[in-house]
């Protein structure tokens, strides 16, 4: 079922587009007034956005999660089908195997032949064998040490097809290592799909982000202070008026010297989830001290 603290994500992904680990330790107000005189707006949303695209060719032969379920860490989304590749993956696995035998039974063979061909020459030295018999010894360690890079090429070969099997195999199933929100799934069971392809997009929801857009002489005056902070003390209003008090992380702090742009001057806000907010919803944020200490020149 689709959690209720999720708005259309439709209307999320326009709002956020258009506007846009640290303990939750959250003080609710019911005033609205309590010093937050200049507080600017942004949308709510979740930290992160991924549009998962297939990277092979294939056909979706499992699904194991639905749209508005948390997919946890490293277990599989969705999986396309990969029972050839399979197959020959365990074949070339087996034939690998075989090799690896017959280059250890090679390389004694080796020994062996080098040592008689040293005898042999040891015997010829001393008149004792022919030069012919010399001459064949010395081919059959060639014959044999010959044979010796045919199995190192084809090891060779054989260890290119399994990686490129495992990493097709790997491709084939969609798995993350973090918990992930899932927003929307592009495809469904025995449904075709080709490289590039869109399978789903995912939400990290484990953190916030609010987008501010300020004006640029604001901007001006808050940006330094800004990229210099690690966290600052900020209030979120929500939309029934209720002020909740925080720490943030600023991330990205913008300036498009084109001013081409809405984005031109803004920042983000990165904060614990707040219950009480829905994702997608306009917020209000007071930056408190940060504010009051840019203005004043401090």
């Amino acid at each position: 079922m689709v959690d209720k603290n999720f708005v259309p994500i439709l209307l999320i992904i326009f709002l956020a587009t258009l506007l846009a680990g640290v303990p939750q330790t959250f003080a609710v107000s019911d005033s609205a007034s309590n010093g937050k005189d200049r507080p600017y707006s942004g949308v709510y949303a979740p930290y992160r956005s991924y549009e998962i695209r297939s990277q092979i060719s294939g056909t979706v032969t499992e699904i194991n999660f639905r749209e508005g379920d948390i997919l946890p860490a490293r277990k599989r989304l969705l999986r396309l089908d990969s029972f050839l590749e399979e197959s020959q993956l365990e074949n070339f696995r087996a034939l690998k195997k075989l090799l690896e035998r017959e280059k250890r039974l090679l390389e004694d063979i080796i020994r062996i032949k080098k040592k008689n061909y040293l005898r042999y020459e040891k015997l010829f030295q001393k008149g004792q064998v022919s030069e012919q018999a010399l001459e064949n010894k010395r081919l059959e360690l060639i014959s044999a040490q010959d044979s010796q890079v045919k199995i190192e090429k084809e090891q060779r070969q054989i260890e290119n097809s399994v990686a490129s099997l495992e990493d097709h195999i790997r491709k084939a199933s969609f798995a993350f290592d973090k918990d992930l929100y899932v927003s929307q799934l592009f495809v469904e069971r025995f449904e075709s799909v080709s490289p590039g392809s869109p399978i789903a997009r995912l939400l990290d929801i484990t953190r916030a982000r609010i987008r501010l857009i300020v004006a640029p002489d604001l901007f001006k005056v808050l940006s330094s202070k800004l990229k210099s902070a690690k966290r600052i003390a900020v209030s979120i209003m929500a939309p029934d008026g209720r002020w909740f008090n925080t720490r943030a992380e600023v991330e990205h702090v913008k300036l498009d010297p084109a001013k081409d742009y809405l984005y031109s001057y803004s920042f983000d806000l990165v904060v614990e989830p707040v219950k009480a907010l829905l994702w997608g919803e306009v917020v209000k944020v007071d930056l408190g001290p940060l504010m009051s200490k840019a203005l004043h020149g401090e």
